[in-house]
């Protein structure tokens, strides 16, 4: 190893022939025998390139949720029975009035038959009261009675007949759907 002084005064060490020597050793002994790699030079590639354009993307998104109606209403028959068709499915809009359901009113109109019937024949009961009363042959409760009979027959038949017109299930005044 060279010492040498410098003009400034101070000293360098001249180690520059060993640390060249030992730095050749150690690359050397780096090459491990293992092959060199060497670059490959690749083809082109072709490429498409475009203009960026600003524009708006609509953007969806899937979610779980609920949907109700503005306004609904609950609709419900006046009778019972074996419903025989259904105009509307829930979700689908109706007017005012439209028939959403009939019911079957067979025996309502069995009923029907009966009530008019019995006011038929309370009809005939008091005519013949009147004709007996005014001969004076009944007392006049039996023709009050005949007559009650007859009124109470043409109100059963009026009830009877609102049930049976009643068996459609429309939707309310109130609703505008």
């Amino acid at each position: 190893m060279d010492i040498q002084l410098s003009k400034s005064g101070g000293r360098i060490l001249s180690c520059f022939p060993l640390s060249v020597g030992a730095l050749s050793l150690f690359l050397v002994g780096c090459g491990g025998g293992y092959p060199v790699p060497t670059l490959e030079v690749a083809e082109p590639v072709s490429v498409e390139w475009r203009i960026v354009e600003s524009r708006e993307v609509p953007v969806y998104e899937e979610v779980v949720a609920t949907v109700r109606p503005r306004k609904e209403a609950q609709v419900a028959a006046k009778v019972t029975g074996r419903i025989l068709k259904i105009d509307a499915i829930p979700g689908t809009r109706v007017k005012t009035g439209e028939v959403i359901a009939n019911i079957d009113v067979g025996e309502l109109e069995a009923s029907l038959t009966r009530a008019r019937a019995a006011f038929a024949q309370a009809e005939r009961d008091l005519a013949r009261f009147l004709s007996l009363r005014e001969s004076g042959a009944i007392a006049l409760s039996d023709y009050e009675q005949a007559e009650s009979r007859e009124r109470m027959a043409a109100a059963t038949v009026q009830e009877i007949k609102a049930l049976v017109d009643s068996a459609s299930v429309t939707a309310p005044p109130s609703f505008r759907g």
